[in-house]
C-alpha cells in the first residue's frame, strides 16, 4: 500500500509524513520556531533537530535536554 504524500502548496515538494511538510514549510515563511535556551545566546532554527546539535556548542549533551518551540507558534 502507498503512503498518502503530502504536497507543499509553495513549491509542490512531497513528503510523505505531515510533520515533514511542516518543518519544510519554516523554509518559505522563514519561521524560526526552536530558540537557544540560554539567554546569553540569541540563536534560532527552523528544525528541531538543529537546535539540539546547537546545544553542543555549549557543552549540553542534546539526549539530556529538550528544545522546546519558542512560545507563541
Amino acid at each position: 500500500k502507498k503512503p498518502k504524500m503530502h504536497q507543499c502548496p509553495v513549491c509542490a515538494k512531497w513528503f510523505p509524513r505531515p510533520s515533514g511538510l511542516a518543518t519544510h514549510m519554516h523554509t518559505h515563511s522563514g519561521a524560526k520556531p526552536f530558540r537557544c535556551p540560554l539567554p546569553s545566546c540569541s540563536k534560532a532554527f527552523a528544525v528541531r533537530s538543529n537546535a539540539k546539535r546547537h546545544l553542543r556548542t555549549h557543552g549540553i549533551v542534546p539526549a539530556s535536554y529538550a528544545v522546546a518551540p519558542s512560545p507563541g507558534r
